[in-house]
């Protein structure tokens, strides 16, 4: 996902044409970060059963999100599941 607190993102915020171009494609990009960039993910993750919730920066302008439940997980890959 797109990182609003990356070094990248905030350099991408600078130029007017771009960031416009961005947001032309993406309408609830203020949104999104607003959630991204704060606890209320982690907490809406928690409160839906997600035990463990990692956050990582992956690229200079993008972090990932893993989640995980307690439980048995089958990682087995099922076609039209």
């Amino acid at each position: 996902e797109m990182d609003p607190e990356s070094p990248g993102f905030t350099k991408l915020q600078q130029n007017p044409f771009l960031f416009s171009l961005i947001r032309s494609t993406e309408p609830f990009l203020g949104e999104y970060f607003a959630l991204a960039s704060s606890p209320a993910l982690t907490d809406m993750l928690r409160g839906a059963g997600f035990s463990t919730v990692r956050r990582m920066a992956c690229t200079g302008r993008h972090f990932s999100l893993v989640a995980f439940k307690d439980g048995e997980v089958d990682c087995r890959f099922r076609p039209g599941a």
